[in-house]
């Protein structure tokens, strides 16, 4: 895989890309479907979250990629209702950027509006998405199958993820 970094983000901390890199790393063939991107979306904004977990210093870097990795995490965040976050579910209040111009109703929704020309087509799972659902749900098992990008294993991970 090769990964081009566009010149306006020279000088970012590499933490900051990260997020990006683990989005990126999912895709293994070239048949990239609405849903592989929903799931690489889902990966990124958990490692976004991470870090702002263990290094919150990196909320206030005041950069456009920790912006943008700032707004993929409060769309996470604010996913669901307490004490859960979710990718599909809507969220208690109905947006999850309050106070804001930009109205999106759950994280999926979000993700959707990113990537509005994706195809919407499964395509086949791989060992870099078995990996990470084995590390981020912090199980040796498989409770999602790594099989397909598809609307099953959204749901899986949706029903799995962990308490805010």
């Amino acid at each position: 895989m090769m990964v081009l970094i566009n010149p306006e983000f020279v000088g970012e901390s590499p933490f900051a890309f990260v997020p990006a890199l683990i989005h990126e790393a999912i895709h293994q063939d070239p048949t990239v479907g609405l849903q592989e991107e929903r799931t690489a979306k889902t990966f990124e904004a958990l490692t976004a979250l991470l870090q702002i977990k263990y290094h919150p210093e990196v909320v206030n870097r005041h950069t456009r990629l920790s912006g943008y990795n700032n707004e993929v995490s409060l769309a996470m965040f604010n996913s669901g209702v307490e004490p859960r976050m979710h990718i599909i579910n809507k969220t208690g209040s109905g947006n999850v950027f309050p106070q804001s111009q930009k109205h999106r109703e759950s994280f999926l929704d979000y993700v959707d509006g990113i990537y509005s020309s994706a195809p919407a087509i499964a395509s086949p799972g791989n060992l870099i998405l078995q990996q990470y659902i084995q590390e981020f749900l912090e199980t040796n098992a498989l409770p999602c199958s790594p099989a397909e990008f598809n609307e099953e294993l959204l749901n899986c991970l949706d029903s799995e993820l962990g308490f805010v």
